[in-house]
C-alpha cells in the first residue's frame, strides 16, 4: 500500500495471487479531497457505481460516490481486473482501512450480487442497501448534470 501525505493521493496496487489466474489485480484511488467528502458526507449514504462495459476497455471501473449540499461526487475509485464478490471486498476493505471512521448507514448498488454481497461483507449489519429504484434516480441526475455541462 502506498499512502503518500495527506495533499496527496493514496492510493494501492495489488497483484491477486491466486491459483487459477495470476494476472488479477486491484488498484484503489482517493483523493485528500475525497477523503474529506467522505468523512463529512460518507457515514449517511453511498453508491457503488460500475462501469459495465461503456468503454473499449476489459476492466471494470467502481465509483463510491455520496450525495454532497450541491450534487453527487466521487468519493474514491478503483480498478479490478475481475468483478468478483472477493475483489470488490478486498478494493472496499483498503478503503475502510484509510477511512476508519466510514460506517455509510446505507448503500445503494447495481442489481449485481457481487456488489451486494461484497457490500454485506465489508459492513456486516452496519448498513441497509436500499431499493434499486432509487439508483436509477442518481444516474437519471448524472445525466441531467453531464447535459448541463456541455
Amino acid at each position: 500500500m502506498n499512502s503518500l501525505p495527506k495533499d496527496q493521493h493514496s492510493f494501492h496496487l495489488q497483484k491477486v495471487t491466486d491459483d487459477d489466474d495470476a494476472s488479477q489485480f486491484i488498484f484503489v484511488h482517493q483523493t485528500a479531497n475525497q477523503k474529506r467528502l467522505m468523512e463529512r458526507y460518507g457515514n449517511e449514504i453511498c453508491l457503488l457505481d460500475a462501469t459495465y462495459k461503456t468503454s473499449q476497455y476489459a476492466l471494470p471501473l467502481f465509483f463510491v460516490a455520496v450525495p454532497t449540499n450541491t450534487r453527487y461526487q466521487v468519493i474514491a475509485s478503483f480498478i479490478l481486473s475481475s468483478e468478483t464478490t472477493e475483489c470488490i471486498s478486498r478494493a472496499l476493505s483498503i478503503l475502510s482501512s484509510w477511512n476508519p471512521t466510514w460506517k455509510p448507514a446505507n448503500w445503494m448498488t447495481d442489481c449485481c450480487q457481487a456488489e451486494i454481497t461484497s457490500v454485506e461483507t465489508v459492513f456486516p449489519g452496519k448498513c441497509t442497501l436500499l431499493d434499486a429504484g432509487w439508483y436509477c434516480i442518481f444516474h437519471q441526475q448524472l445525466v441531467k448534470i453531464s447535459h448541463t455541462q456541455e
